[in-house]
């Protein structure tokens, strides 16, 4: 993965909530943060995608494969998203 690539997953990781994997950011205020164009922002949001790193929601979000980036644990993280937000599960 190119070094751009891999800067602009770390600001979308940087910027989702503690146990969390969703983030909400334009690629204008990541092409800033990164000090990169918006052409090598969309190249390495367009890469991350394609390549199950991240997901792609709308026009500026973004869900994190925490497998892909963290090694986390998927049963830990439905744990704590279902503690979290109970209301999304039938019982």
């Amino acid at each position: 993965m190119p070094s751009s690539y891999l800067q602009v997953l770390s600001k979308l990781a940087k910027r989702t909530a503690v146990g969390g994997n969703y983030c909400e950011v334009t690629q204008s205020e990541l092409a800033i943060e990164c000090k990169k164009n918006i052409t090598t922002i969309n190249t390495a949001i367009k890469w991350l995608n394609d390549n199950f790193v991240i997901h792609k929601i709308g026009r500026s979000g973004y869900i994190i494969n925490h497998n892909c980036c963290t090694h986390g644990s998927f049963y830990t993280f439905i744990k704590m998203y279902k503690e979290a937000y109970p209301e999304d599960f039938d019982t």
